[in-house]
């Protein structure tokens, strides 16, 4: 009896025990949130260096009505402005301002005297709004970007404009980013999603968001500051901005087809980089002992097939081309290609946009009609890259000035056929990256005026052969038709993107430039929007509608054929140029281009077939005659 009595009273002891401790533990739970507190907001940043796209556009102004609609009470917002026309007192007077938006109210926080394009400038906005910033952080770097051999911003006011990567990693350090990294860094810019932005600014951030294609002229959507909520991770900040991004784009481009332009914006987990640098360096080993053993052409073929970043919306690539896609076509180094994809996969959380070619991250890898120069290579020794990664980058530079072999071809036609050709080589065949054909009208003896440029070309064994169907490419309008020069640009999936340059006769005959498409499944063209080529042409964001462009002054060229020592017709870009003429379109009544027959009344015309080699060296066919 007394032990079952004992036995008894331990059991309700137990028992009394077990329920206070749950007691205990429930008010701990409760009490905790309490003394801890809720979850702190965001604290997010924006250096609006507002250069010409402000000066010019008016967009600095628009997206600061647009961040101050879209904030919620929870997230303090700090931005930085150098000049914005039409929004608070922030004149264009050397004074840079930082503002605290509130709602439909800012308040000045200070000022700062100097050019945004200096490190000095983006340390005044981090040193004002970092003190009391209690939870997460993010920086938003908004102008033009050039990529991350040439840096971000263009401040008009200043010699020095803009910021490379080495300048901002100063910024960053000495405002103690180094120390307390910020949560996110986010370029609404164009083409700084690069592998080289990523690993300098590791250190000093937690995530990147940015783009590898130029950025079209509206830039971000903030209209995802209406979700930014306390307790928003950074990489859930990441992924919503680049839906708002896609989101955007594909609404507007519905709405406004003629506006469209390849976009892409990607987010990058920084602290899961580790592997990147060192698989990057292996695959560049790689291909550097490749160019030692005389592979030349299996390298250069790479890079000349590569989706070049920038060059369907500028007047040039940036040098600058997808890290995955190029891994995926190193079938030669299946090892070193695994191990980049895979380090890509442990990094790359997300990419939004509509080019098949963008994966998230590119790679600077220089090539002739880029934008190379010896101040980007001198920029690459500053940046922190394994040193095989940059031995290759200036091995490749050396390797571009070969000569490659002499060749030998011949051109022939099968008129009866209609079918015009130029047989390659055996070497020529191997070395062989693109070619595209050129219609011209007149007398070799006097003068031949260039009617028509194409990329429809294609290889089998040796014999290249031009798709022409004499056909060329006219914008019409009011019932005048007239030859479209435009020349091949490159291609993604379904789509061939062209250029083609004119006067905007209507507004002070500014030369433009038309960005073309072409459906390579249906043979469609359509005119999109133009650029205009006066003043600096920097990347993306100054785009015309081609409703805004009443009347075009379409130019024709004259050239005089130019054959080489060796006695061969070179390249028609090559021949000694006669000068230009053209006609003036009223395009009030609105205009369509597409392939047109050749015009009766013209006089002799000719085909010319130019090759693109694995050594980025170009040569031609002979004219070959176009039957009546």
């Amino acid at each position: 009896m007394g032990i079952g009595k004992r036995v008894s009273g331990r059991v309700r002891i137990a028992v009394f025990s077990a329920a206070g401790l749950a007691i205990v533990l429930a008010g701990l739970l409760w009490l905790v949130p309490m003394l801890r507190g809720q979850p702190e907001g965001w604290t997010v940043m924006v250096y609006m260096v507002g250069s010409d796209l402000e000066s010019a556009h008016g967009l600095a102004g628009r997206d600061l009505r647009e961040m101050a609609g879209a904030l919620n009470a929870d997230t303090r917002l700090i931005v930085m402005t150098d000049g914005v026309s039409d929004w608070a007192d922030s004149p264009a007077d050397g004074t840079c301002r930082i503002w605290r938006l509130e709602g439909q109210t800012h308040t000045l926080l200070g000022t700062h005297e100097g050019a945004m394009s200096n490190p000095a400038g983006l340390r005044a906005l981090l040193t004002t709004a970092l003190p009391e910033a209690k939870g997460p952080t993010a920086l938003i770097l908004w102008d033009h970007g050039y990529g991350p051999m040439e840096g971000f911003g263009n401040a008009l006011r200043s010699d020095d404009r803009r910021l490379t990567l080495s300048e901002l990693t100063v910024a960053l350090a000495q405002s103690g980013c180094g120390e307390r990294p910020l949560s996110l860094i986010g370029f609404d810019a164009c083409m700084m999603a690069g592998c080289e932005t990523a690993l300098a600014l590791r250190p000093y951030a937690g995530w990147l968001l940015a783009s590898q294609e130029t950025e079209p002229p509206e830039g971000w959507d903030y209209g995802f500051l209406r979700g930014l909520k306390p307790g928003t991770g950074p990489r859930a900040l990441g992924e919503s901005v680049i839906r708002a991004y896609a989101d955007f784009y594909r609404e507007q481009y519905r709405e406004y087809p003629d506006l469209r332009q390849p976009c892409t914006l990607s987010l990058t987990d920084l602290g899961r980089m580790d592997d990147l640098p060192e698989a990057a360096a292996g695959l560049f080993r790689a291909l550097e002992t490749d160019l030692l053993e005389g592979r030349y052409r299996d390298v250069g073929s790479l890079r000349l097939h590569a989706w070049g970043f920038g060059r369907s919306t500028t007047f040039t690539e940036y040098d600058l081309i997808d890290l995955r896609r190029l891994a995926e076509s190193c079938t030669g180094h299946p090892g070193e290609a695994s191990a980049v994809t895979a380090a890509l996969d442990r990094c790359v959380a997300a990419v939004g946009g509509d080019v098949s070619g963008a994966t998230g991250l590119s790679v600077w890898f220089p090539q002739h009609g880029g934008q190379r120069s010896t101040g980007w290579l001198d920029s690459l020794a500053f940046l922190p890259l394994p040193e095989d990664w940059k031995r290759f980058i200036r091995t490749y530079e050396e390797a571009l000035k070969t000569q490659g072999p002499a060749y030998e071809h011949t051109a022939r036609t099968v008129p009866e056929d209609g079918v015009y050709a130029l047989e390659l080589s055996d070497e020529e065949a191997r070395d062989y990256v693109r070619a595209e054909y050129n219609v011209l009208e007149g007398d070799p003896e006097t003068g031949l005026t260039l009617l028509c440029r194409s990329g429809a070309c294609s290889l089998e064994g040796n014999l290249l052969t031009a798709d022409f169907r004499d056909k060329i490419l006219t914008v019409t309008a009011e019932g005048k038709t007239l030859p479209l020069i435009s020349a091949w640009v490159q291609e993604d999936g379904d789509t061939a993107y062209c250029q083609s340059y004119a006067l905007d006769s209507g507004n002070g005959n500014r030369a433009i430039r038309i960005r073309i498409e072409q459906n390579t499944r249906t043979g469609e063209w359509e005119a999109l929007s133009a650029f205009p080529l006066t003043g600096e042409m920097t990347t993306g964001r100054q785009e015309l509608r081609m409703n805004e462009i009443h009347s075009l002054w379409v130019p024709n060229y004259i050239y005089m054929p130019v054959r080489g020592a060796d006695d061969r017709l070179l390249p028609w870009n090559q021949w000694v140029s006669m000068g230009f003429g053209g006609e003036e379109l009223s395009l009030e009544r609105g205009f369509t281009v597409g392939e047109t027959p050749l015009p009766p009344d013209l006089g002799p015309c000719w085909l010319q077939i130019v090759v693109w080699d694995a050594y980025d060296r170009r040569y031609a066919s002979e004219l070959i005659p176009i039957p009546d």
